[in-house]
Formats: C-alpha cells, sequence, structure tokens
C-alpha cells in the first residue's frame, strides 16, 4: 500500500472518512433531536404543563405511600 492510502495503524482512508462522516451524522441527529424537543418544551406551556403533570403524579404518589404501614412499626 502507498503512505497516502493509510493514515494511521494501517487502516485505509476510506476507513476513516467513512467513520468520520458517520460520527458527524450522530452528532447533528443528537442536536436536532434536542432542539426538537426544546422546542416543543418552550411552545405553548408544553413544559410547564409536563412538569406540573409530573409534580401532581408525585405528590399522589406520596400521598398514597404516606398511608402505607411499614413492617416494622
Amino acid at each position: 500500500m502507498t503512505e497516502r492510502k493509510t493514515v494511521s495503524k494501517g487502516q485505509p482512508v476510506r476507513y476513516w472518512v467513512f467513520r468520520n462522516v458517520v460520527s458527524t451524522l450522530q452528532v447533528l441527529v443528537v442536536a436536532a433531536l434536542f432542539s426538537a424537543v426544546t422546542l416543543w418544551l418552550l411552545a405553548d406551556n408544553n413544559g410547564k404543563d409536563l412538569w406540573s403533570g409530573y409534580l401532581d403524579f408525585s405528590r399522589g404518589v406520596s400521598d398514597w405511600a404516606q398511608g402505607l404501614r411499614l413492617p416494622w412499626e
């Protein structure tokens, strides 16, 4: 193999190009998903509604758990 066809550790240049393209695409997909979720949370009070629903559920579970008898009591 010629010097131009190998970059590091005997791997061909095509391997490194493919690996870098896949890594770049993965970063772009994660950034797009993060942006989409952020925009959804900010739109129409979705984030506030989601947080309020979680807090109501959490308080309900906490109230339910307060009524349980513990085995050592």
